[in-house]
């Protein structure tokens, strides 16, 4: 019972915002400005849109979706930095003032340097072809406002065509953005859109779970207990 338990509370789970599919195409933040820009980009997600983690959650990963028709393709990111932060703002009313976002608990959860992204990965969300795999895990408990990702496009490459991805561009959904091509910029224009995300999240064990959990592994050393004791070596 008790690693019956221990797995329920370490088990991952998917929250998609605000869905797998979405009304629109966007090519921002990975990709879709020209040659030689950079790129400043944050988007916030609805706090109400993760009530499955409860307590609260450590985010591991996302997903994202290229626009069903669209072609996959172009450069690869060669110098990108995302970070997380819980921040106060509401959807669809993030400041143009970049620094006015971010909360407190800013993280980078993936570090500076080339993201490679492979569309149809194995590996991906359910419903989600693209995996980025954050190299610090965040933890994000809704009750304490709502999630921004922070995008920094040091330098976007030559060559191709830009990948369109899925998102959505709904007043009054769980997401929204403010962006500015030039990564130093310290304002922006701010829109209704987002996109698609997955997050692959380990929630926090709710209070009644973690008593339970508590409660399993104290019958287990019961058990154990005399098992080990009978095959102590005699003296």
């Amino acid at each position: 019972m008790a690693l019956s338990l221990a797995r329920t509370a370490s088990a991952s789970t998917v929250i998609a915002v605000p869905g797998p599919v979405g009304d629109a195409a966007n090519g921002l933040p990975f990709g879709g400005v020209a040659a030689g820009a950079s790129l400043r980009y944050q988007q916030v997600y609805g706090a109400s849109a993760f009530s499955p983690i409860g307590q609260g959650g450590l985010i591991t990963a996302l997903g994202f979706n290229i626009k069903s028709g669209g072609a996959f393709g172009g450069p690869q990111p060669p110098d990108i930095q995302i970070d997380f932060s819980t921040t106060s703002k509401p959807v669809d009313g993030l400041s143009t003032t970049f620094a006015a976002n971010v909360g407190g608990d800013d993280t980078v959860v993936v570090a500076r340097g080339p993201l490679g992204i492979q569309n149809n990965n194995p590996n991906a969300p359910p419903g989600f072809g693209i995996l980025v795999s954050l190299t610090t895990p965040f933890f994000y408990n809704p009750a304490a406002g709502n999630l921004l990702m922070d995008v920094r496009y040091y330098q976007l490459p030559s060559g191709g065509f830009p990948s369109l991805y899925d998102a959505s561009n709904d007043l009054g959904d769980t997401v929204s953005r403010v962006s500015a091509f030039n990564v130093v910029d310290a304002t922006g224009i701010a829109d209704t859109i987002g996109l698609n995300t997955a997050f692959v999240v380990t929630p926090v064990p709710e209070p009644g779970s973690g008593i339970l959990l508590l409660a399993g592994l104290s019958v287990l050393a019961i058990f154990i207990r005399p098992l080990t004791l009978r095959r102590s070596p005699r003296n």
